[in-house]
This record gives C-alpha cells, structure tokens and sequence, in this order.
C-alpha cells in the first residue's frame, strides 16, 4: 500500500497535525487519523511508534465512541496482534479478550468478526499454555468458519491448524494429525501446493509424524511421555 511507504509518512503526520488544530485532540476523526499511521509503522517495523499510533487512537475512540463501536474492535484487535509481535503476550491476551467482547456485544451482526476473534486468542491462549480455556474458542471458531465460509476456504484451514497445536499439546497427536491434514488439503486446494501454507502444513506434519514414531518407540519401552509445552 502507497501510505505503508516512508514517502508518504510525513504528509499523514502534518494531516494529523492539521486536523488536531482544526478539530482538537480528542474527536473521533482525529482518533482514525492516529490509527492510520500504526498500519505504516508497523508495515517500516517501527514496532514502538506503530504502538503509541494506536494506544492513542484507542484511548480517544475508547472515550468518545459507544462501547460497541467497531472502531474499537478493529484497533483492540490491532493491539493485540501488535504486542503478540512484540512477545508481549499477557498484554496481548487482555486486547483479544477484548476484542472478542466487543464483537459479541451485536453478535448477529459480527458473527465473521467474532469468529476471527475467537480464533486468533484460542491460538494465543495455546502459547500461554492456558489450553483448557483456549480449546473452546478454537472449536466455536472452526464450527463458525465452516458455516460462514465453507469448509475449503483458507481461513478455514488457519483454525484447523491452530486446533491441530493444541491437539499435540494435549498429547493427542492422532487429533493433531488429522486436524493438520485438512489444513493442508485446503491449503493446497485453495492456494496452490507451492504456497507459504502449503509449506507451512507440510512441515508440520512432517515434525508431528517424527513425534509418533518417538511416541511409538516410547511405548515399546514402557517410556513414559509428556506433549512439548508452547514455549519449547
């Protein structure tokens, strides 16, 4: 995108400034104009300046629009996935949980939204090891997906994935196999078998299949074993 690229950073920040005279600092246009300049941090990998971009539009949206505004989705989302990048995972639980919240105050009306919000915590809460509470999240999220757009499409095959981790964490790799095979046959159905995804599901059923055969081997010797943890 043209407004990713640093030629076009100082104009959006002397609009900023512009409108913030005109319409002062905490109207809510003002708020989208902060917001604006994160997406072109973050895309530069300013991580910290795309950070206060959006906690200021957060906190001026959080003060001016109504609790169920999807502006406040939409950046509480940005937030989350922002301090997930950052491995500022505690934080980044707080803003998907919010997210999420916000979403299902009009549930008819965000059930996509919701949806992707379920997805991208369950698969948060699996790398806080919090796997009791993140399999619900995963399972409405796949049921919803499925319903929404069908069981071919990408997305799809994105919370086949992440409930096929937490499958292996839970020591379930018969699950977990299954669960990274679908991701794998939508991935090369939709995107092509030379794709990113594509490569992505082959390597992690090839990593999972090592895993049984250490499994089997275990067995064989009365050994007992327990699932990695997410943060190995």
């Amino acid at each position: 995108m043209a407004e990713n690229s640093p030629a076009a950073r100082p104009f959006l920040i002397k609009g900023l400034n512009i409108w913030q005279r005109l319409k002062g600092r905490n109207h809510p246009e003002t708020a989208a104009l902060w917001h604006t300049p994160g997406y072109s941090y973050k895309a530069l990998g300013n991580l910290d300046e795309a950070l206060k971009s959006y906690e200021l539009a957060f906190a001026i949206w959080k003060s001016t629009l109504p609790q169920d505004h999807p502006h406040l989705a939409a950046c509480s989302n940005n937030l989350g996935a922002l301090h997930k990048k950052l491995g500022k995972l505690a934080h980044s639980r707080l803003y998907y949980q919010q997210t999420l919240a916000i979403w299902q105050l009009q549930p008819q009306r965000y059930r996509d939204e919701i949806a992707i919000a379920q997805n991208n915590l369950g698969a948060l809460l699996c790398q806080t090891d919090n796997w009791a509470a993140a399999r619900p999240h995963l399972e409405q999220a796949l049921k919803t997906h499925q319903q929404l757009w069908g069981h071919k499409h990408p997305d799809t095959a994105c919370v086949h994935s992440n409930l096929a981790y937490w499958f292996y964490l839970a020591g379930n790799l018969e699950q977990a196999e299954a669960h990274y095979m679908a991701a794998l046959h939508i991935y090369e159905q939709t995107l092509g078998p030379n794709s990113l995804q594509t490569a992505t599901a082959h390597n992690a059923l090839a990593q999972l299949r090592k895993q049984i055969i250490m499994v089997a081997r275990s067995d064989s010797l009365n050994i007992a074993w327990m699932p990695l943890s997410s943060s190995s």
